[in-house]
């Protein structure tokens, strides 16, 4: 009996031996031979081999280009167009960014800071996420910002004007080079550090999670994170200390990209956009060029098409520094004023940076009921990097729309929807 049950012990320990030889054979092919496409897939299916998707939409599939019929409209339309849709700016530009998560202190669990520009200067502020859910904002003396601003998207803010002990922020081709200093608002020191020393960085983008815990948000945010990284494990120097107690970093899944890091990320090419803000009031037509073409208002351009003498919004783009945000739509927004009653439109959206498109996919409906117009848009895809329900795929707008003379009169909300 006892020489049966080692046998069979012994078998075990076999097959155990061999499906770690075997798993370790397949991460080292997926590692090195695999392409990113096959790389996306597994980590899909199996979280502790998580890889970054530079494009989670494949903008031609999901979008399928359609086209309005014009049997939709009730009137002949004009030279004009109602812009429905646009991006804003906030009077502070962010640059920078990097984010390190932690645990160990009764106050804060993350420090987010950030290099921004406010009237052409140059100034660092960094954001303190507290275990309570509320920030403090620590900036430097010459920026002026406005907690409505950061109220929208981290539920409390409070602003503290600082003077930072120490602040270096560089991103270089060894990765991340950063070292903070400063007392907390408790006289406490803060500080922390992390000195990267990669062999190679990658070129990742995503679109920052930045309003995921935003509870009656004011705008969709669209924050786009060039040249994104998580800090590696692997031949990086990081600390963390407040009031000269040590804390412990958080790690994200044993393999991101197929290495290990830190729950510590970080951008050097930081492009931010604000999509179509709360707005109650009136929106004016405006003139198209032979009913097709570009038109440019304020921040934004707007790629219009015509559709039978109507004309409709293809696309609208908006610059920040030397990048360019977009919005593809699919069909095109309609000429709302024309719409029969009884008229509904279903459709998607794809939002893009530069030359990357299909950064996050979303649908939309238009509904002419009797005079009365709603517009309403969700997006739905997008990449994060933790699991759970994807945070945008929350986010909705509702814009109720009446025809009033020449012009819209409007009511558009946010809200966050389980």
């Amino acid at each position: 009996m006892k020489k049966m049950v080692y046998s069979i012990a012994k078998i075990i320990i076999c097959i155990i031996a061999a499906l770690i030889l075997l798993a370790a054979a397949a991460f080292v092919c997926l590692k090195w031979f695999a392409s990113d496409d096959v790389k996306v897939a597994v980590g899909q299916k199996f979280p502790l081999l998580l890889m970054i998707d530079n494009q989670p939409v494949d903008e031609e599939s999901y979008m399928k280009y359609r086209k309005n019929d014009p049997v939709i409209y009730g009137r002949e339309g004009g030279s004009h167009f109602y812009p429905l849709v646009r991006f804003a700016q906030d009077p502070i530009m962010v640059k920078k960014l990097c984010l390190v998560d932690f645990t160990g202190d009764k106050i804060y669990r993350s420090f987010e800071p950030q290099l921004v520009q406010q009237d052409n200067t140059d100034y660092y502020l960094m954001i303190a996420y507290r275990n309570d859910g509320a920030v403090d904002i620590y900036y430097q003396k010459g920026l002026n910002p406005k907690e409505q601003n950061y109220d929208a998207l981290l539920n409390k803010a409070n602003l503290i004007e600082t003077n930072f002990s120490k602040i270096d922020f560089a991103v270089t081709e060894k990765g991340l080079d950063l070292a903070v200093s400063l007392l907390d608002k408790q006289n406490r020191r803060i500080s922390f550090s992390v000195k990267e020393n990669r062999n190679s960085a990658g070129n990742y983008r995503i679109i920052a999670p930045i309003g995921d815990t935003s509870k009656n948000p004011v705008s969709f945010p669209v924050v786009f994170l060039n040249g994104f990284e998580l800090v590696q494990k692997e031949g990086t120097a990081i600390s963390v200390s407040i009031d000269g107690a040590g804390m412990k970093l958080q790690t994200l899944v044993p393999f991101v990209n197929y290495k290990k890091v830190f729950m510590s990320r970080y951008s050097g090419q930081v492009v931010v956009k604000k999509l179509n803000p709360n707005y109650t009031g009136s929106v004016e037509p405006l003139a198209v060029p032979a009913g097709a073409g570009e038109v440019t208002y304020g921040d934004n351009v707007y790629v219009i098409t015509d559709n039978n003498g109507h004309s409709e919004i293809e696309q609208v783009t908006a610059a920040c520094g030397s990048s360019e945000v977009r919005i593809r739509f699919s069909p095109a927004i309609p000429e709302v004023a024309s719409l029969k009653s009884g008229t509904r439109i279903e459709g998607h959206f794809s939002i893009g940076i530069d030359k990357a498109n299909g950064m996050v996919g979303g649908i939309y409906s238009i509904t002419s009921t009797g005079g009365a117009v709603n517009f309403q848009m969700n997006p739905q895809i997008g990449w994060q990097p933790m699991p759970g329900k994807l945070w945008m795929k929350t986010y909705f707008w509702n814009c109720d729309i009446q025809t009033e003379g020449g012009s819209l009169k409007v009511n558009s909300r946010w809200s966050r929807k389980d």
